[in-house]
């Protein structure tokens, strides 16, 4: 049978959020207080985990309007709490490294695409409602097709 792939990136931002969700409490180390969609203003607790599209490209594949999809999400994790920042740097890196783990679990995202894989774990630092938090930035990259239909009157 074959597999219904998607051209919406936020497609595979839903499927990345319900599984970081499903496996807040039981996959990581520390459990993530809440996963959501779109980065956040005000962080309310932490650890927290953000799911957010970044961009979609097309691009021609051959004549028959069939076309590749790529795109790319971000997975972005706060970190911290009272204690030191060396502390809060390592929470950080080693929650965004279990997701990095958990993405590579199914490379076609149950389907929805032809084939996924984090290319980038970036560290730092974000300001919000005011407070620092340790941050890392997870990037998916997920590719899929589609064929366009023909041009009316063709």
């Amino acid at each position: 049978m074959p597999y219904a792939l998607t051209s919406k990136a936020s497609d595979v931002a839903q499927f990345v959020l319900a599984l970081i969700q499903d496996n807040a409490a039981s996959f990581f180390d520390e459990p993530i207080q809440q996963v959501f969609y779109g980065d956040q203003d005000k962080i309310p607790s932490t650890p927290v985990v953000c799911v957010e599209v970044n961009d979609k490209n097309r691009t021609m594949r051959g004549m028959q309007k069939t076309y590749t999809i790529e795109m790319e999400i971000y997975v972005i994790v706060y970190h911290s709490k009272v204690g030191s920042p060396q502390d809060n740097r390592l929470g950080a890196d080693i929650m965004s490294e279990q997701v990095e783990d958990l993405l590579h679990k199914d490379n076609r995202c149950g389907g929805l695409v032809i084939d996924s894989f984090v290319t980038k774990n970036e560290s730092g630092t974000a300001q919000k409602a005011g407070s620092i938090v340790r941050s890392n930035r997870v990037t998916f990259y997920a590719t899929s097709a589609e064929q366009l239909p023909q041009a009316l009157g063709t």
